[in-house]
């Protein structure tokens, strides 16, 4: 628990899949990613990692504005006509 807190604290961006490769390498642990998981779950570690935002311009694109629960959709109600 020490080693991994202190992979953690050099390298708060490194998952339990990193770390669990580093215990390995270089501690010559045989331990699996599941146990490093719920021991990182246990002392309170959580990877650091970019979050979206989408309050940013450009990912406008990527926000869908929220329906009212009244709304309809404009192509129940289209009438489709034959064409000659």
């Amino acid at each position: 628990m020490r080693r991994i807190d202190e992979i953690h604290t050099s390298h708060p961006t490194w998952g339990y899949r990193t770390i669990t490769r580093i215990l390995r390498r270089d501690d010559n642990l045989l331990i699996n990613r599941k146990k490093v998981r719920r021991i990182m779950r246990e002392i309170g570690i959580y990877t650091i990692f970019p979050k979206p935002n989408f309050s940013k311009r450009y990912h406008a694109k990527y926000v869908r504005p929220q329906k009212k629960p009244d709304h309809r959709s404009p192509l129940a109600f289209t009438i489709f006509q034959d064409f000659p």
